[in-house]
């Protein structure tokens, strides 16, 4: 069996039928969720709350910020975490 070729569909009738793939397509199910699908979503819905990226470096404690030498370009939203 050819797993590239299978639908979607026939993809997870075989993790239903086989009932030792069950736990593991239900692992996989969740991981998808909570760390793809939840996040883009939350990225979308919530630019605010939900950073797109966080950039951290041990070095960053030692640096002073100045947020007079940080720029943004027109239109675009910055947001920055001061931890």
């Amino acid at each position: 069996m050819d797993i590239l070729h299978l639908k979607l569909g026939r993809s997870i009738g075989l993790i239903l039928k086989h009932g030792c793939l069950l736990p593991r397509g239900i692992e996989v199910f969740k991981a998808a969720i909570t760390e793809f699908f939840l996040p883009q979503f939350q990225t979308r819905l919530l630019p605010g709350i939900h950073p797109i990226s966080v950039v951290r470096h041990r070095k960053d404690t030692s640096l002073p910020f100045v947020p007079s030498c940080v720029r943004s370009r027109p239109g675009e939203t910055l947001r920055i975490e001061v931890v």
